[in-house]
C-alpha cells in the first residue's frame, strides 16, 4: 500500500512506482527535488527454513539421521529415532549493512524522478535543473539475539518436543525532509497561468512480527520406520504510525497567492496525512513426517505441511487531504494541474478523505517434501525435492469515505508469489557442508475496484531463486554441540544453534 495524500505528497507516490503520468501541453512539472530520505530497517527471518541450523546447513535436509530437539521443525519423525533429553537454542549475531548501495535504492528513486519530469514536460524535453536527486540514508539492521528454542524428551517408545520460533520480524522507519514539487498550468498558447509549489516532511513507522509455537510427537511403528506429527500455532502483530505535513502555495500570473496550512491568511486549506493502525491475529496448522532408515547411515524422509492463512484484524485508518486541482493519475487527455478547478475553488480547495482497512490476510504455502540423506565416515550428503501448493501472499479490502462519512469507493488487492517446485542438495564433511538449490515461482497481483466489472490482473512473471549456503557443526564434548549456517538469501544470513544433551 502507498500511504500518501495526492497533494504535494507526490514524492511518496513516485517512490512506490504506482503513479503513471502522461505527457501533455496544458501543464508541466518545473521542479522535482528528492530531498533527504532516511530508511531504517530492522529485519530478521529465515526463508524456507525453520528452527535450528543443522537442517539448513544440509541444503534444507529433512533427514531423520540426526534426531534431536530441532527435528520438531525439520521432520517430526526424527523424534521417534531420538533418545534422551536435549535442549536447542537458535540465535543470530547483530549485523548492520547499507542496503541503498547493495540494492541501488537511491538510483531507483532518482530514475523515477527523472522519468516523471520527462513525461510531464512539453515534448518530453527535460530542461537542466528541473530534477534534483534525492539523498538516501539507509541502514539494514539484522536483528540479533535469540530466534528460537526447542526442548525434547525421547525414549525407545516415543519422543515429545516443544518449541518456539520467530520466522519473521520487520521494523521500518521512514523519514522525509526537503522534498519539493513545482507544477505549472498553461493556457492554449503555452503561457503559464498558475503555479503550485509544495514541500513535504514526514515520517512513517511499521512493525510486523510473526511467532510460532509448536508441540510435536514421534514414534516408531517398525524397527526402521518412524512417523511424527506437529501442531503449529502462529501469532502475528502488525502496527503502523505516520504523519506527513506538506506545505504548499498557489500563485497566479496576476500576482494572487494562496498558502496551504497558513492560519494567519484570509483563506487557506490544510494539507496533511495521518495514519495509524494496529492489527493482530493467529492461525494454526498441522505437519506430518515419516522417516525410514535403510540402515544406520541411509535415510528416506517425507514431510507434509498444510497451508495456513493468518487473519490480522483491528483498527486502521488514514486521514488525508487531496488538492482537487492536482491529478497525479492524469490520463492521456488529462492535466496534472487543472486551471479550471483552480479558479473554481479560489485556488486552494482541498478535500478530506478517509481510508479504512479492517485487516490483512497473510497466506503461507503448504508443501510436500521428499528427501534422501546418507553419511559415511565423516562425510554427509542429502537431496530434497519440495512441491509447494497454495501461495505466499497478502490480501486486504479497503474503503474510502469523504469528510461527511459517505463511502466513495473501495476495493480489494491480492498480491504475492506462487511457488512451484524446489530442489536442494547438501554435501561435505560435518564441520563444513556446501548447500545448493533452486526454487521456481511466479508473481501475481489482482486488483478489484468497486466501479470495475472485471478485476485488474497483472502479468504473471516467472522467476527462480537460487540457494547457496555454507554450514556445519561440531561436537564440543559428549553433551554440547555447536552448529552454524551462513546463506545470503536469508535476512538473518548468519545463524548459530547450540544443543545440550543430558
Amino acid at each position: 500500500m502507498a500511504f500518501c495524500c495526492k497533494g504535494v505528497v507526490a514524492l511518496l507516490i513516485l517512490i512506490s512506482h504506482q503513479t503513471v503520468f502522461s505527457q501533455n501541453t496544458s501543464s508541466r512539472i518545473d521542479r522535482l527535488r528528492g530531498g533527504i530520505i532516511g530508511l531504517d530497517f530492522k529485519w530478521s527471518g529465515q526463508g524456507f527454513s525453520g528452527l535450528g541450523s543443522r537442517a539448513n546447513a544440509l541444503g534444507g535436509s529433512i533427514s531423520t539421521l540426526f534426531p534431536d530437539a530441532e527435528s520438531i521443525s525439520s521432520n517430526p519423525a526424527g523424534l521417534g529415532f531420538a533418545n534422551g533429553f536435549s535442549i536447542t537454542f537458535d540465535w543470530a549475531p547483530p549485523l548492520t549493512i547499507d542496503p541503498a548501495s547493495i540494492f541501488n535504492i537511491e538510483g531507483r528513486i532518482n530514475d523515477s524522478l527523472i522519468e516523471t519530469a520527462e513525461d510531464n514536460s512539453p515534448n518530453g524535453v527535460l530542461q537542466p535543473g528541473v530534477v534534483e536527486n534525492a539523498a538516501v540514508n539507509s541502514e539494514l539492521d539484522m536483528r540479533g539475539g535469540l530466534k528460537g528454542g526447542a526442548v525434547m524428551y525421547a525414549n525407545p517408545a516415543f519422543g515429545l518436543a516443544a518449541s518456539f520460533h520467530q520466522p519473521f520480524r520487520l521494523e521500518t522507519q521512514l523519514n522525509m525532509s526537503g522534498g519539493e514539487f513545482l507544477a505549472a498550468a498553461l493556457d492554449d498558447n503555452g503561457s503559464e497561468t498558475q503555479r503550485l509549489f509544495g514541500t513535504i516532511n514526514g515520517n512513517l513507522s511499521m512493525a510486523l512480527n510473526i511467532e510460532v509455537s509448536s508441540i510435536g510427537f514421534g514414534t516408531r511403528i517398525l524397527e526402521h520406520l518412524s512417523v511424527g506429527m506437529v501442531y503449529d500455532n502462529f501469532n502475528g502483530e502488525m502496527g503502523f504510525e505516520g504523519t506527513f505535513l506538506p506545505e504548499g502555495t498557489i500563485t497566479s500570473t496576476g500576482g494572487d497567492s494562496r498558502d496551504f496550512n497558513d492560519p494567519v491568511g484570509i483563506q487557506y486549506d490544510s494539507l496533511f496525512a495521518v495514519l495509524k493502525g494496529d492489527w493482530e491475529g493467529n492461525a494454526t496448522r498441522l505437519r506430518w513426517g515419516a522417516g525410514y532408515h535403510l540402515n544406520g547411515d541411509v535415510s528416506f524422509d517425507a514431510t507434509l505441511a498444510l497451508p495456513v492463512t493468518m487473519d490480522l484484524s483491528g483498527p486502521f485508518s488514514m486521514i488525508h487531504n487531496d488538492i482537487r486541482a492536482l491529478n497525479l493519475n492524469a490520463g492521456p487527455d488529462e492535466d496534472i494541474l487543472d486551471v479550471d478547478i483552480l479558479v473554481e475553488d479560489n485556488l486552494t480547495k482541498t478535500e478530506k478523505k478517509i481510508t479504512a482497512v479492517p485487516g490483512i490476510d497473510l497466506s503461507l504455502p503448504g508443501s510436500l517434501a521428499l528427501g534422501f540423506s546418507s553419511r559415511w565416515s565423516n562425510y554427509v550428503a542429502s537431496a530434497v525435492f519440495t512441491r509447494y501448493f497454495d501461495e505466499l501472499s497478502y490480501r486486504f479490502n479497503y474503503q474510502r469515505f469523504d469528510s461527511l462519512g459517505t463511502r466513495t469507493d473501495g476495493g480489494e488487492i491480492h498480491q504475492g508469489i506462487e511457488f512451484s517446485n524446489a530442489l536442494r542438495i547438501g554435501i561435505g564433511v560435518e564441520p563444513l557442508i556446501l548447500g545448493l538449490g533452486i526454487v521456481f515461482a511466479e508473481t501475481f497481483k489482482v486488483t478489484i475496484e468497486d466501479d470495475e466489472l472485471e478485476p485488474d490482473v497483472s502479468e504473471r512473471n516467472r522467476f527462480f531463486l537460487p540457494f547457496f549456503s555454507l554450514g556445519g557443526g561440531v561436537n564440543l564434548n559428549s553433551r554440547f554441540r555447536l552448529d552454524y549456517v551462513a546463506t545470503p538469501f536469508n535476512s538473518s544470513f548468519l545463524r548459530f544453534s547450540t544443543t545440550y544433551r543430558l
